[in-house]
């Protein structure tokens, strides 16, 4: 009886499978994520409402497909792409305010995937850069002992900072599966505890790796 009064449920693909929600039926369905979902995960959610939702950005990386032969089978394999391509903007609503990167850094994105299309959300957003607040201690000892990539990469007149490991020899060790490099593992920890010093907090700081392996370093 909750279940049935509540305004909003939200749940998770597989959350569907339990029984208190396959017994519901709703107006709307809004499918978050949608060009990160491989086509067969939306269809049951999107049967259970009269109106279907998908949110997404079909310019970003496609979800992973193991199997070659459904690569083969079906080389778009998210609904959101699917009903793009097909419909266009008949279909579709693009929203190009973004409020995730400062104009330098957004024009990288703008060249190589949205077409120029992207606008920031704000001045300050257009503007942002990072601050850094080292105590004087640590402000001498980043004086001395700062490496040059690191004094590099918290210089805040820049926005982005690319440091090529492969000329120093490290590359990567592949076993298996399993890739890793744990020169890089090392020069993110080292640049993690500047940032750390210079006042960023540690929830204000982001760490990506392609491979999982890698992030268990």
């Amino acid at each position: 009886e909750i279940h049935r009064e509540c305004p909003l449920v939200a749940c998770t693909f597989y959350g569907l499978s339990s029984a208190l929600v396959q017994m519901l039926e709703f107006d709307y369905c809004i499918i978050d994520e949608a060009s990160q979902a491989l086509l067969p995960l939306c269809i049951a959610p999107m049967l259970r409402a009269r109106v279907w939702v998908l949110v997404g950005d079909h310019c970003q990386l496609l979800p992973v497909t193991r199997s070659r032969r459904a690569r083969e089978v079906l080389p778009d394999p998210t609904l959101f792409s699917r009903l793009l391509h097909a419909h266009g903007d008949v279909a579709a609503v693009r929203m190009v305010m973004q409020y995730r990167m400062n104009e330098r850094i957004m024009r990288l994105s703008n060249a190589l995937s949205y077409d120029g299309a992207l606008v920031c959300g704000s001045a300050d957003v257009a503007s942002s850069r990072l601050q850094l607040s080292f105590t004087s201690a640590d402000e001498r000892r980043f004086d001395a002992s700062a490496p040059a990539w690191i004094r590099s990469a918290l210089d805040a007149s820049l926005s982005t900072a690319w440091f090529d490991t492969d000329v120093r020899g490290f590359h990567e060790v592949v076993r298996g599966d399993l890739v890793t490099n744990l020169f890089e593992a090392h020069c993110v920890c080292e640049l993690i505890l500047w940032l750390l010093r210079g006042g960023v907090h540690a929830s204000e700081i982001g760490i990506m790796a392609p491979y999982r392996s890698q992030l268990r370093v």
